[in-house]
C-alpha cells in the first residue's frame, strides 16, 4: 500500500528579533544615512527599538523616526535617497563585523526543518538586500526557498498574500503557519486565516502577543525545537485550496 504523502508546511518567518537581531547595525546605519543626507544636524539621538514598530514597513518607520528631527517636508524630497543609503550602510556595516547574532534556537530550527516536509520562507518588511546581508552573515541563506522584503513601502500583509497567491498557482495544497515576535504576524495571521506561532524574543513579552491572539502557541524564544517543530506539522489540514480564488472567498466568509 502506497504511504500517503505528507502536506508540506510553509513555514514563513519573519526576520529582526524572530530570526537575528542587528539592532545596532541598523540604528549606526541609519544615523549615518542621516547625517550624510542631512549634515547639519546631529542625529546621535536616533534610536530604533520602539515596540510601535516592530513588525512594521522600514520605509514607513523611516519617515516617523525622521518627523522627530526633519521638518516632513524637507524630508519627504530625500526620503528614498535615505532609504537606500541606509540600507547600504548597513549591508556594509553586516560586511564589515557589525554585530548581528542569531536567536536563540533559530539555527537549530532551521537544521530540523531541513529534515521534515517544511518550505521555509522570510516574510518581512525589512528591504530584501538587508534580509539577503543579515542571513548570509549568519550563514542562513541557503535554508530559504524564498525571501520576500519591504520595497517600496510594501506592508508584510502584501508580502504573505503574494506567497499564498503563488503557493495556489502550484495547485498545492499547504499547512501554513506565520512565526514573528510582533503582534503584527498575529494580526496577519487572522486577517488571512493562517496559523500563527508567537516568539517574544523582540519588544513585545508573552502576556503581549498572548494578548493579540489567544489561541496562538506562544514560545519564550525557539529553542525547544520539539514543542515549536509539533505546531508547525501537528495540523494535517491544509489551509490552501486549489481554488484560484480561494484568497478572496475566504476572507468573504468572514464578513
Amino acid at each position: 500500500m502506497q504511504e500517503r504523502q505528507k502536506v508540506p508546511a510553509l513555514v514563513l518567518y519573519d526576520l529582526d528579533h524572530t530570526l537575528l537581531d542587528a539592532s545596532e547595525a541598523y540604528t549606526s546605519s541609519l544615523r549615518e544615512s542621516l547625517a550624510q543626507n542631512f549634515p547639519r544636524k546631529d542625529f546621535t539621538k536616533v534610536q530604533l527599538g520602539n515596540s510601535e514598530h516592530s513588525g512594521r514597513n522600514a520605509l514607513t518607520n523611516l519617515s516617523e523616526i525622521a518627523s522627530e528631527h526633519i521638518n516632513p517636508r524637507i524630508f519627504e524630497d530625500k526620503r528614498d535617497r535615505v532609504m537606500r543609503t541606509w540600507v547600504e550602510n548597513y549591508c556594509k556595516s553586516i560586511e564589515n563585523g557589525g554585530k548581528i547574532t542569531a536567536m536563540p534556537g533559530a539555527h537549530k530550527l532551521l537544521d530540523v526543518t531541513e529534515n521534515e516536509n517544511c518550505i521555509n520562507l522570510v516574510v518581512s518588511s525589512t528591504p530584501k538586500t538587508a534580509i539577503e546581508a543579515g542571513l548570509r552573515k549568519l550563514g542562513m541563506q541557503k535554508r530559504f526557498a524564498a525571501v520576500y522584503g519591504g520595497e517600496n513601502g510594501k506592508q508584510k500583509i502584501e508580502n504573505v498574500r503574494e506567497v499564498l497567491r503563488q503557493w495556489l498557482e502550484r495547485k498545492d495544497p499547504a499547512n501554513i503557519v506565520i512565526i514573528g515576535d510582533s503582534p503584527v504576524e498575529a494580526r496577519v495571521a487572522k486577517e488571512l486565516l493562517i496559523r500563527h506561532i508567537g516568539v517574544a524574543t523582540g519588544l513585545h513579552s508573552v502576556e503581549d502577543l498572548r494578548k493579540e491572539s489567544k489561541t496562538s502557541p506562544v514560545f519564550e524564544n525557539l529553542s525547544d525545537t520539539k514543542a515549536v517543530m509539533k505546531e508547525i506539522l501537528g495540523h494535517e489540514r491544509p489551509q490552501v485550496r486549489l481554488a484560484p480564488n480561494a484568497i478572496k472567498v475566504t476572507r468573504r466568509k468572514r464578513t
